[in-house]
């Protein structure tokens, strides 16, 4: 089962339906504060999912630079998502996850 880390985001519904759907364990953070906090909850959910999945509508600037920064440092693939789409996001990340070929 795959795991992914999604960022902003209201749609808590359709996030579970869709991920039931896929087969795909979600960690869901709907959050538009700016804490400082918010690092060691993504440093430690980074490491650990397979694909991050970013709603740069829906996300405070300060984590969605701290998010870039993490997957980075750990080798994670993220998706930007301009609208709130749980379909469009999920179809992405698993483009992502798929191991390069050649």
């Amino acid at each position: 089962m795959k795991k992914v880390l999604m960022v902003g985001g209201k749609n808590y519904r359709s996030i579970a339906q869709k991920s039931k759907q896929l087969n795909i364990q979600v960690i869901h953070k709907a959050d538009y504060k700016k804490e400082r906090r918010t690092h060691t909850y993504f440093e430690k959910h980074i490491k650990e999912v397979d694909c991050v999945v970013l709603f740069i509508n829906a996300c405070s600037h300060d984590n969605m630079w701290r998010i870039r920064e993490l997957t980075k440092r750990y080798n994670k693939p993220i998706v930007y998502t301009r609208g709130t789409g749980t379909t469009n996001a999920f179809t992405i990340a698993i483009q992502r996850m798929k191991p390069k070929v050649g």
